[in-house]
């Protein structure tokens, strides 16, 4: 009975994934300055929009919200393409 209780009280937070794997081979990779300059932008305004909030209203985990901005500026940072903005992307 508890654990049909849980199943209740517990919102599911995963859709199905229709698109193919990723596969490296076919990455579509560009050094084209206009391609970095609209991840950053759109990075700082997903970062702008993002309502200061306590921690106790946060709901979702890692990957929505504040800390979900947080993660992707990481994520950004880790790649090569973005190395001379590393600490930038860092310090948000």
């Amino acid at each position: 009975k508890m654990t049909s209780q849980i199943r209740k009280a517990t919102r599911l937070r995963y859709f199905v994934n229709n698109l193919p794997e990723y596969d490296s081979a076919t990455n579509l990779t560009s050094d084209s300055p206009h391609l970095k300059s609209e991840i950053q932008s759109k990075a700082v305004l997903c970062a702008f929009k993002q309502p200061c909030t306590y921690s106790r209203n946060l709901d979702g985990g890692l990957y929505v919200g504040a800390s979900g901005i947080g993660y992707m500026f990481y994520h950004i940072s880790k790649s090569s393409k973005f190395s001379e903005e590393k600490e930038d992307f860092l310090n948000k």
